[in-house]
C-alpha cells in the first residue's frame, strides 16, 4: 500500500535536506568580499587561502574532521607533528609602524604540555635565525598569547599578553585577537584585544622588553601549528593539538558589531 504524504510535509524535507551549515553561510559570505580580509582558511578538505591573495601552501601537512556543525572533513586537524605553512607572506598586513590587524578563528584544544604556537611568523635560536615578528601560542595552562617582538637598532625587545581566563578543552570556542598600533598606551596593552566566543577578555601583560616598538618585516614563514623558518623548517618540537576551523586575518581591527557577527555562528 503506498502512502501518500501532503504536499506541504514533502516540502519542509526537501527545504530542510537542502540547507547547506557549512561554510556557505551569510556570517562568512559577507566577509568574501571585504577587500581588507588579507588571509583565510575554512579548512573544508583543502588548506588554500579562500581570500581574494590566493595564498598556496607551501609546506606542511594537516587531517581534516568534522566542524562544530558537524559536517565531515571541514575543520583542520592537528598532532603531534603536523603543521601547516604558506612562506613568507602578509608582511604589509603585519610589519612597520601604526598596522592594523584581526585574527580570528574557531579552536577546540586538547591539553597541551608546553607552550605551543597556533599562528606565527617567528623563527628563534632553535633555526638559527633571529627572524621574529609575532606569534598566537596556547598555553599548558590553557590560556591563549599574543606577543609581538621587533629588533632593531632604535629597539630591542618584545610584549607578550596572555589571557586572564582558560579555553575550555575538547570545546569549539571562538577567538578574535585585534591589534591597534595607533595605541601607545599601558605601554602596549592598549594596542591589543581578546575577545571569547564574542565577549571581550582581559588580556594581562605577563613579559616584556625594551623600549615599546612595532613588528618588523623579517623573513620567518606564516605557519599554523608550530614554528618555521625563512627556509621552511620548522623551529620548535612543540606542536600544537586540537582543531582549528574558518582562519581569518583582517588588515583592520574589527568593529564590535563584526565580533559579535562572526562569533554567532556556533551550534
Amino acid at each position: 500500500m503506498k502512502i501518500k504524504y501532503p504536499i506541504k510535509l514533502i516540502l519542509l524535507f526537501f527545504v530542510i535536506s537542502s540547507c547547506n551549515f557549512k561554510k556557505s553561510n551569510v556570517v562568512y559570505n559577507s566577509y568574501q568580499g571585504d577587500k581588507t580580509l588579507a588571509f583565510y582558511l575554512t579548512f573544508n578538505g583543502e588548506s588554500e587561502d579562500k581570500s581574494s591573495s590566493n595564498y598556496k601552501k607551501k609546506t606542511g601537512e594537516t587531517l581534516f574532521e568534522k566542524d562544530r556543525f558537524g559536517n565531515e572533513n571541514s575543520a583542520a586537524i592537528f598532532s603531534e607533528k603536523s603543521f601547516i605553512s604558506y612562506g613568507d607572506i602578509l608582511d604589509s598586513v603585519f610589519a612597520g609602524e601604526k598596522r592594523r590587524f584581526t585574527f580570528s578563528f574557531w579552536i577546540k584544544p586538547l591539553k597541551n604540555d608546553k607552550n605551543v604556537f597556533l599562528i606565527a611568523k617567528n623563527s628563534d635560536s632553535n633555526c638559527n635565525e633571529g627572524e621574529r615578528q609575532f606569534g598566537v601560542k596556547f598555553t599548558s595552562e590553557e590560556r591563549v598569547q599574543f606577543l609581538w617582538l621587533y629588533n632593531n637598532e632604535k629597539y630591542n625587545g618584545w610584549r607578550m599578553f596572555e589571557s586572564v581566563n582558560k579555553l575550555k578543552l575538547n570545546k569549539w570556542q571562538s577567538i578574535i585577537i585585534t591589534y591597534d598600533g595607533f595605541s601607545n598606551g599601558g605601554d602596549g596593552a592598549f594596542r591589543t584585544n581578546l575577545y571569547v566566543n564574542g565577549k571581550h577578555e582581559k588580556f594581562k601583560s605577563i613579559n616584556k622588553r625594551g623600549r615599546l616598538g612595532f613588528i618588523e618585516d623579517k623573513k620567518a614563514h606564516f605557519s599554523i601549528g608550530t614554528m618555521v623558518s625563512s627556509l621552511g623548517e620548522v623551529c620548535s618540537t612543540n606542536f600544537f593539538s586540537g582543531s582549528l576551523d574558518d582562519l581569518m586575518v583582517f588588515e583592520r581591527v574589527l568593529t564590535g558589531n563584526e565580533i559579535e557577527h562572526i562569533s554567532s555562528l556556533k551550534k
